[in-house]
């Protein structure tokens, strides 16, 4: 977007509003054009604009009418790999994969494991994504929706779940920044070890 010049003596500074749910403001700056960025593709956007001096009082103008644009359609309709998303196959030293388990951690480092000290811990396959981009996880508790992880940005995931033995179970999915998302996992029981 670029807004008309506006010129005042103590110079100018410019905020371009977003008036739709997840666009983004500008906040003051001095440059006159300003483009949002992080938007969904093929939506569409409406902001406006206001200007104002630099001097001890930061005289304003009005705002602008307001403009509605649309994003583009994303090029990229392909979701990350691998698709459907895996559990991490690698073990660590005490022989587990990144399959959903139960574990005790003792959160107070006093030694003692508490009856409601019991996590479910777990691991999904580094997705990647063919245009380079970012990739989030989604961790969904199949038995109690309170434990899942909404889309997160590291490909591991631990929550607490209370007591032992519930056997909750979790599937995983990844997407990428354009919303292109794998088919979930396989359904795995967090059981302790």
């Amino acid at each position: 977007m670029t807004s008309s010049i506006a010129v005042d003596e103590n110079g100018v500074e410019y905020y371009f509003e977003s008036l739709t749910l997840g666009g983004h403001d500008s906040g003051w700056q001095v440059d006159p054009n300003y483009t949002d960025i992080g938007l969904d593709p093929n939506t569409e956007y409406s902001y406006r604009v206001k200007a104002r001096d630099q001097s001890d009082f930061l005289n304003e103008t009005g705002w602008s009418g307001t403009v509605t644009v649309r994003t583009l359609v994303s090029a990229d309709l392909i979701p990350p790999d691998p698709d459907p998303m895996t559990w991490d196959p690698t073990q660590d030293p005490n022989g587990f994969d990144g399959t959903p388990r139960e574990v005790a951690i003792d959160v107070n480092g006093d030694g003692v494991i508490g009856t409601f000290e019991y996590w479910a811990q777990m691991t999904a396959t580094v997705a990647v994504d063919a245009g380079g981009g970012p990739v989030e996880y989604f961790f969904e508790c199949t038995t109690d929706s309170g434990f899942s992880s909404g889309w997160q940005a590291s490909e591991i995931y631990v929550v607490l779940v209370g007591r032992s033995g519930q056997g909750h179970q979790f599937r995983v999915k990844a997407r990428d920044q354009f919303r292109n998302e794998t088919a979930w996992s396989t359904v795995e029981r967090a059981d302790p070890p």
